[in-house]
């Protein structure tokens, strides 16, 4: 009853009236505010997922988990981006040729050249291959064994050669070279996938100059942290070389330029223009 008494005695002293003027909200502030928030997430995303990423993308990152010297990067295939991609790999067969013509004035043939992977699909076969044709457009006599097939006399396909020895009975490469038509000046053999066991670990040894290789898609692991130190033991134990080298490929060619330094690619203008700016801050 008091409530009904008091809203009986209530009257409107002033009228409501429309504003003079609209009250907006901040739009341009809270545009501002969204666009740096966004920003900042964007970069606190790209710094995490770099952070956690273990791809060997770079030679300097495979020189860091590995501890190797990366002797040379090879690139991924050329395209509308990249399109003179070729021309590095071509680098990066004149850098392994450089380190063999400094073994090439020590008084033995062949010098023996390994090439190795953690890893099946890193790029091994391709890698001899470049290298063979490398050193017969130099003049060099060039002969690969590919250890890693099924049988070990499977497949003669282009400069590969097929022995009848199988990997596991051979003490050392001269008994491989024994089988050789002609005694090369070079002779490179490609192991199997380390990660799978060593299956010679004597004949792993006694390599001039071996080459581990990793492809830049991979990521490391403690597995690959396991087979490198076995296989840095297993070379050192020759001590006539330690000659042994990491090699990168399936790379990315922006990531090979801390080697082979700035490298073309074609850019449209806007990044053309960011790139000059970010290089005068730097």
């Amino acid at each position: 009853e008091q409530n009904i008494n008091m809203r009986s005695t209530m009257k409107v002293s002033d009228e409501a009236r429309s504003p003079i003027n609209a009250i907006m909200p901040p739009r341009k502030l809270y545009m501002t505010a969204a666009a740096l928030f966004s920003v900042i997430f964007f970069l606190m995303a790209v710094l995490i997922i770099e952070l956690m990423d273990k791809r060997i993308k770079k030679p300097s990152i495979l020189n860091k988990y590995s501890g190797l010297p990366v002797l040379a990067g090879y690139s991924i295939e050329s395209n509308k981006k990249y399109p003179d991609n070729e021309k590095i790999n071509q680098q990066a067969d004149l850098f392994v040729f450089e380190k063999l013509k400094q073994l090439s004035n020590i008084n033995k043939k062949p010098i023996v050249l390994q090439i190795c992977s953690a890893w099946d699909d890193a790029g091994k076969t391709d890698v001899a291959k470049r290298i063979d044709e490398k050193l017969k457009l130099l003049g060099f006599e060039s002969v690969i064994v590919n250890f890693n097939t099924k049988k070990n006399i499977e497949g003669k396909e282009g400069s590969e050669t097929a022995i009848e020895i199988p990997l596991v009975k051979l003490n050392n490469y001269d008994e491989c070279v024994a089988q050789l038509a002609v005694v090369p000046d070079f002779l490179i053999s490609i192991f199997p996938a380390l990660g799978d066991g060593i299956t010679n670990p004597v004949l792993l040894e006694k390599a001039d100059v071996t080459l581990l290789v990793y492809s830049a898609t991979t990521s490391w692991s403690d597995a690959d942290e396991f087979i490198i130190q076995k296989v840095k033991a297993q070379v050192a134990a020759n001590v006539e070389s330690t000659n042994l080298y990491g090699v990168l490929t399936n790379t990315l060619p922006d990531n090979l330029e801390e080697i082979y330094g700035e490298i073309p690619k074609k850019r449209s203008p806007m990044r053309k223009l960011m790139k000059k700016l970010l290089s005068r801050m730097v």
